[in-house]
């Protein structure tokens, strides 16, 4: 099968230097496979990218008829694919700020090294890029933070756009329009329909930031849950007591906790039955969901159980494990009470255990059922378990738990 030969677009008004230039990368181009076209400026080069592949685009910022920025601009719109790479004096804050917007992740300072650009153009050329489908960013980053991933994220959900900076499975930058940081990470985990692509890179550095995309996770959860509840109606009933102070009163000052209201009325689901009437697992279904996941994990599957909340007692599963039941039964209970008790969302379809040895542990809420799942990573790819045999099992196991 042979190759398709990459093309780097070179964009600049100066003939001398853009001559120059370019007899160093085809040199190169040789070594890399890849040819070079040149334009003078940006309408030229927009001609050839409406024309023509193009797998890389290398251009100044100051040109005549169509400039730089415009050139960037064009590209956010229908190119949005190429990665790009600018030739500037050094930038001001303001046209940092605009080539971020465009896309731009490296800025190479003119007068420009050759050696440089070289190395610029072969990390673009050669980083493996994926598009990201079917799958939540809040699990995406999960499996990114498991893996200790390093690499940079370009999100979009209709016409907005961000990015974020992953280096070891921790975040380190993240923008979103006018949002940067902390900030911009919690907008970026709560935005609809995102679509995201990745780029793996070996130059992504710490500028100060260092958060564990978990604790991201768990703040934009919580910031959207408050969200949804919306404002505080005002009403003539006496106002709620305060949250209580870090600083525990003395017990003279102590008063009774004010009592719990009734909970909401609202339509049975799977995970709240009426009162009175207790779910009853399809056991012969259950097993059933436990065969179909043996199929899609094969020899990744390390055990499976489906158990009682109440006993902690397996009903069904593949390679019991009673002990680990009891176990992971319990550490359910102390995560659910701690969220609630915090504040947080509750859980929700399911979270993850990376242990040492890599092994990966699941564990699915089912109301009055759990099931826990014990995959064996180099059997497994982590891609499969989440966005396959995971879904089809908990779809599965809630058909079940209709009886």
């Amino acid at each position: 099968m042979v190759q398709e030969r990459k093309t780097v677009l070179l964009v600049d008004d100066e003939p001398l230097f853009c001559r120059s230039l370019a007899d160093g990368l085809r040199a190169d181009g040789l070594r890399l496979g890849y040819a070079l076209k040149i334009a003078s400026n940006g309408q030229e080069a927009m001609a050839v990218l409406q024309a023509e592949p193009v797998h890389l685009l290398l251009t100044d910022l100051r040109m005549p008829v169509v400039d730089g920025f415009q050139l960037l601009a064009w590209m956010l719109s229908s190119r949005r694919e190429i990665p790009t790479l600018v030739m500037t004096a050094i930038p001001s804050i303001d046209a940092r700020m605009r080539l971020r917007e465009s896309g731009v992740y490296r800025v190479l300072r003119k007068p420009v090294d050759l050696g440089e650009v070289q190395r610029a153009i072969e990390e673009e050329l050669t980083a493996k890029r994926a598009r990201v489908e079917g799958i939540s960013i809040v699990a995406f980053l999960q499996l990114i933070s498991m893996e200790r991933v390093t690499c940079e994220l370009i999100l979009r959900s209709g016409k907005q756009s961000g990015r974020m900076h992953i280096l070891d499975g921790e975040l380190v930058f993240a923008e979103l329009g006018e949002l940067s940081g902390e900030e911009a990470a919690h907008a970026l985990v709560g935005l609809p329909d995102v679509r995201v692509d990745m780029v793996e890179r070996r130059d992504v550095v710490s500028l100060g930031l260092n958060l564990p995309l978990s604790a991201v996770i768990l703040e934009a959860l919580r910031l959207q849950d408050e969200q949804a509840r919306g404002p505080v109606q005002r009403s003539s009933a006496p106002p709620p007591p305060r949250p209580p102070s870090i600083f525990p009163p003395s017990p003279a000052l102590r008063s009774p906790p004010p009592p719990a209201p009734p909970p909401p009325e609202s339509e049975p689901s799977l995970i709240e039955q009426p009162k009175g009437k207790k779910m009853i697992i399809n056991v012969e279904k259950a097993n059933t969901a436990v065969n179909k996941l043996r199929e899609s994990l094969g020899t990744g599957l390390l055990a499976t159980d489906v158990w009682s909340v109440e006993d902690g007692m397996s009903i069904a599963g593949y390679n019991s494990q009673p002990v680990a039941t009891a176990l992971f039964n319990r550490i359910t209970d102390l995560i659910s009470e701690t969220l609630a008790e915090s504040g947080f969302p509750a859980l929700n379809k399911y979270y993850l255990l990376d242990l040492d040895g890599d092994k990966l542990v699941v564990v699915i809420p089912l109301g009055r059922y759990r099931a826990g799942i014990l995959v064996d990573k180099k059997k497994a790819q982590l891609g499969v378990v989440v966005s396959v045999a995971l879904p089809k099992y908990i779809a599965s196991l809630e058909e079940a738990s209709r009886g």
